[in-house]
């Protein structure tokens, strides 16, 4: 009884330790919650927000696609949205995008969803949410993003195992490279694609969903020091854009001379 008495008291006692040792904890190393996700505080500097990366008001060029030996999918823009977005929007969002397949039979299969060109998202990538229609099956979404070194990283965003609206969300692991010790130092990340992955055991035939207003959480703090009006928004130093302009000039020019 006297060993059980201990027991309890040196396990109270290393909670209290514990809880204090929470309390003491400095501010800079505190987490902070955004979009239903926790992210640590990796310094008080950290400024965190929620940006919109993509609204699909106007997705006509989107596409969907499958292997030929799984199947077939369509994506195009419908009309629809959350009541929560279109509470946030004020009623300006109102389309998404639709995408319907048709798989031959069950298994491993894949759908993948790509806009026109690769989506960019500027600052340090956090999180990703995307309000999605489900309708209970239990194929899971993934977004790939590829960051400065070219290189692709599928982010798990969750079953797609409920009905109606919901919102999606997944924190960017720490693993994937976005920063360089050179100037300039935070990388635009870039969404190339969406993936479907299907459940084996679902039903085979025809399957739809729907996806609206992806969003990125972002650390928008920059470090400001005399000559980062050098680097623009996009985090490209000043001189590529200024050569960009340069040969979209003479370029403009060529085709204006040939004309005449």
């Amino acid at each position: 009884m006297k060993r059980i008495n201990f027991i309890f008291v040196l396990i109270l006692s290393l909670c209290l330790i514990l809880n204090t040792v929470s309390a003491q904890q400095p501010e800079s190393q505190k987490g902070e919650e955004l979009g239903g996700m926790y992210f640590p505080k990796e310094s008080s500097k950290q400024k965190l927000e929620i940006v919109l990366v993509e609204d699909f008001e106007n997705c006509d060029s989107w596409m969907a696609k499958m292997p030929i030996d799984q199947g077939f999918a369509r994506a195009k823009k419908v009309q629809g949205a959350s009541d929560q977005v279109k509470q946030k929007f004020a009623n300006n969002s109102k389309f998404c995008l639709g995408i319907k397949e048709w798989s031959y039979k069950r298994g491993f299969n894949w759908l993948e969803i790509k806009p026109p060109s690769p989506i960019a998202i500027v600052g340090k990538l956090k999180g990703l949410l995307i309000w999605a229609v489900g309708r209970n099956f239990r194929h899971r979404l993934e977004i790939w993003v590829k960051n400065y070194q070219g290189i692709e990283y599928p982010i798990d965003m969750g079953s797609l195992n409920f009905r109606g609206w919901r919102r999606m969300s997944a924190r960017i692991p720490m693993y994937i490279p976005y920063y360089t010790k050179y100037i300039p130092q935070y990388k635009v990340m870039h969404v190339t694609r969406f993936i479907i992955r299907h459940d084996p055991d679902e039903k085979n035939g025809e399957f739809y969903v729907y996806m609206d207003n992806l969003e990125a959480v972002v650390d928008t703090y920059e470090d400001t020091y005399d000559g980062d009006d050098m680097i623009n928004e996009m985090g490209e130093e000043r001189w590529e854009e200024i050569e960009a302009k340069e040969i979209e000039k003479k370029a403009g020019s060529s085709t204006t001379g040939g004309g005449q």
